[in-house]
């Protein structure tokens, strides 16, 4: 029986910042790969990186000149192991690495626990054998995997089509015979002025009219255009305050990190939790139902809407996220429609400010001037309904896809398991 100290020679890095690198042939390797190059080289011929300190599950393929790090280390292999035969030996083997860790911050990776790995390795030209069976399999793994990923992303823009027919009136057919958009505003605007008469809401500066310029496409007859600001009763935000940056366990309080509505789906365990009593507030408690939109983020991200569907949790709102509450409660949906299709998206994107897209804002009153494609109620309610069922059917394929690209993994693992089995060929 051998092990991998009979067979291979394991070097440590040698340091070298970023600040000391002068850019040049050698590529230099570190635990998490690849992180720049100089004009220096510690060696020539091809090796593997393992990672030392951070990523210690990190294997990499070196070749040509290089420069390893100090977080990692060089294995060089002797004459009768085929270097790209270690490299699929030491892939099959980091998932372990992990549990072999004896640091208590850092993750460590001691040499020994490479050394002592048992390795028997067949003649070299079966070696070269396995490598080209195991590389066979990937590559059509990898393939399938491709394609899975080129599904996914068709059918994210399935949705985007979907939601842009929504919004356009082309999801279903037109209920002719019923009541106009008009009808619905002129009750939203009954209530709202209802709720300023009786004191329960501020009689805020008037909301600039929708002017035939200002019109971005043609809706079907019985829609009218609507400033999201009319279809508001109040938008409530949160504060910021130092916390915890972990979600709140037990009967502890959380603030919801912009994180929490950034994916399609309120996410409450993306929070904070708040160690000052003082700053806690029950009216900024995120109930279920609510209508959250994120005011800050990247410019892909900032106006990423959600409805709570439920909550276990108590988690307040932060200065970065908002709550909107309609005069009308169940348009709610509709407006979630329009603020996710493309159209949505560009209207936030252009009110948005900031100089850098990985932080842009928006504030209410540009979130009030955003022009709402307004249908009659019961138009509302046939596009959603029909909408629901297709994104029903849409999310499903995705979860099956992507469940068959994580089985990938497993996949993989399997083939080198039995390539380092004899079991391959």
């Amino acid at each position: 029986m051998s092990v991998l100290k009979d067979l291979c020679r394991i070097e440590y890095g040698k340091a070298l910042t970023g600040s000391n690198r002068i850019p040049g042939v050698a590529k230099v390797f570190g635990s998490a790969g690849e992180v720049g190059s100089h004009n220096e080289f510690l060696y020539s011929q091809p090796l593997i990186v393992v990672g030392r300190k951070g990523n210690i599950t990190g294997v990499f393929k070196v070749d040509g000149p290089s420069w390893v790090i100090d977080t990692a280390y060089a294995l060089l292999p002797s004459p009768q192991l085929n270097r790209d035969f270690l490299y699929y030996f030491l892939k099959y083997h980091s998932s372990q690495f992990s549990s072999r860790d004896q640091s208590t911050a850092v993750p460590s990776l001691a040499r020994e626990v490479l050394y002592t790995l048992v390795l028997n390795p067949p003649s070299l030209d079966i070696q070269i054998k396995i490598v080209k069976c195991i590389e066979d399999y990937l590559s059509k793994i990898n393939g399938g995997v491709e394609k899975i990923y080129a599904t996914i992303n068709n059918l994210n823009l399935y949705k985007q089509s979907i939601l842009n027919a929504a919004i356009r009136g082309n999801l279903v057919s037109q209920d002719k015979n019923g009541e106009s958009a008009g009808t619905l505003l002129k009750k939203i605007k009954a209530e709202k002025e209802a709720l300023i008469k009786a004191g329960k809401l501020k009689n805020e500066k008037s909301i600039p009219p929708i002017k035939p310029e200002d019109v971005p496409f043609e809706l079907p007859k019985g829609w009218e255009w609507v400033r999201l600001g009319s279809l508001i009763q109040s938008i409530k935000s949160g504060k910021s305050f130092k916390c915890e940056e972990r979600p709140p366990r037990g009967g502890e309080i959380g603030v919801a990190k912009v994180s929490a509505v950034t994916w399609g789906e309120y996410n409450e365990a993306q929070s904070k939790t708040c160690m000052n009593k003082d700053m806690v507030n029950p009216n900024y408690f995120i109930q279920k139902g609510d209508f959250l939109f994120s005011r800050a983020n990247t410019i892909e991200l900032i106006g990423a809407t959600v409805i709570v569907n439920e909550t276990n949790l108590k988690v307040m709102l932060s200065d970065k996220i908002l709550r909107f509450n309609f005069i009308e409660e169940s348009i709610k949906y509709w407006v979630l429609i329009c603020l996710r299709s493309k159209y949505g998206r560009a209207e936030i994107q252009n009110l948005s400010t900031g100089n850098q897209e990985s932080m842009r804002n928006i504030g209410q009153e540009s979130i009030k001037k955003i022009a709402i494609p307004m249908p009659s109620k019961r138009t509302q309610e046939k596009i959603i309904q029909k909408f629901e069922v297709l994104m029903s059917e849409n999310d499903e394929i995705s979860k099956r896809l992507i469940g068959l690209s994580k089985l990938s993994n497993n996949l993989k693992q399997s083939i080198l398991k039995n390539a380092f089995e004899g079991k391959l060929i």
